[in-house]
């Protein structure tokens, strides 16, 4: 009787144990942990471009945008110093939680190769390329404007009068941008890029410059630079269009000042443009995860589909656009922009 009793206590025991056992014991799901949401609070977005200017103007765009479709406060930081250093180093230093980006052309790989930017955009150890924003269209060019005195009316005349009169004229170079690009592929390809003085300077000093006198060369787009021949406040020499293809992008009031004008390949058949994409971007900084990544990605490429925003994009007018370009694609673009600077850098 007490064995029975002893071995119905053990049964007792081990039923108690299998119990307690189960309760710690979590039940299995097959459902995935949810993604933590992108934003959880405030954003700041640094803008490489004056306040103001058609990058700034677009940056709030976006912001407006996010922060009405998110509902969380997204905050746009500007300083053009540089190409952006100062916000790039910020960007380089910040949580890689989404919470703080960068707007810039792709085209501030200049500022690293000129030793302003302490990384390259280009690098994916050092900054995360996530999408493009509203830009211009990659179809338009660039016209190099100067002075309505100025002895020059196309290149070849602007050649000629560098090489007799050198380190005499100033060329604005506006840091980071497409500008800056085109201007220095164009005077060494020329064989005049030691012969001038060149300013780095923002695009506001560079007007006040070219309208005071103090700046003899330097370059908007074809939305920008036909205003100023109009009112007779500045002439244009060239354009870097490598065809009168217009595309529909350009303001039909603007389309006589382009084609008075000489295009690169009239200058010189030899020329090759920089056929070359120079996406407007933005990035993180490195070690973001790709989960976050393909969120704000996500969200940016939808802003069409959004009528206050996509009624914005409009009212901007000129070539101005918005270009759903996949992360990849943009990656490429960029590795693609960085081999052709450095090889003009160090030619």
């Amino acid at each position: 009787m007490k064995k029975a009793i002893a071995l119905l206590l053990a049964l007792v025991m081990v039923f108690a144990l299998c119990a307690c056992g189960a309760e710690k014991t979590p039940a299995k799901t097959d459902k995935p942990a949810e993604p933590a949401k992108w934003p959880s609070k405030p954003v700041t977005i640094y803008c490489t471009n004056d306040v103001g200017s058609p990058i700034d103007n677009s940056v709030r765009i976006m912001a407006d945008y996010l922060a009405e479709v998110t509902g969380v406060d997204f905050k746009v930081e500007n300083d053009s110093t540089g190409g952006g250093a100062r916000l790039a180093s910020l960007l380089y230093d910040a949580e890689p939680d989404g919470h703080t980006l960068l707007f810039t052309p792709a085209t501030v790989i200049n500022s690293y190769l000129d030793g302003y930017w302490e990384h390259n955009l280009a690098d994916p150890e050092s900054y995360t390329i996530i999408a493009s924003g509203v830009a211009p269209s990659v179809k338009s060019g660039c016209i190099m404007l100067t002075g309505v005195d100025q002895p020059f009316n196309n290149m070849a005349e602007l050649k000629k009068y560098v090489e007799e009169n050198p380190n005499t004229i100033s060329v604005g170079a506006v840091a980071g941008t497409i500008y800056e690009s085109r201007l220095k592929a164009i005077f060494k390809h020329f064989k005049i890029y030691d012969q001038v003085r060149w300013v780095s300077c923002t695009t506001d000093d560079l007007i006040t410059g070219l309208l005071g006198g103090t700046i003899t060369i330097g370059m908007q787009d074809e939305n920008n630079a036909p205003p100023y021949s109009l009112d007779g406040s500045m002439k244009c020499l060239i354009s870097t269009r490598s065809a009168r293809d217009y595309d529909g992008k350009i303001n039909p009031d603007y389309v006589s000042v382009i084609d008075a004008m000489q295009i690169l390949p009239d200058a010189d058949p030899n020329y090759q443009d920089m056929e070359v994409l120079t996406p407007l971007v933005y990035i993180g900084p490195a070690g973001m995860s790709q989960e976050l990544v393909d969120q704000i990605h996500n969200l940016m490429i939808k802003i069409r589909e959004n009528k206050t925003a996509d009624d914005r994009i409009k009212q901007v007018g000129g070539p101005n656009t918005y270009e759903p370009w996949t992360q990849q694609e943009l990656i490429d673009m960029i590795t693609n922009l960085s081999n052709i600077l450095t090889a003009i850098h160090n030619s």
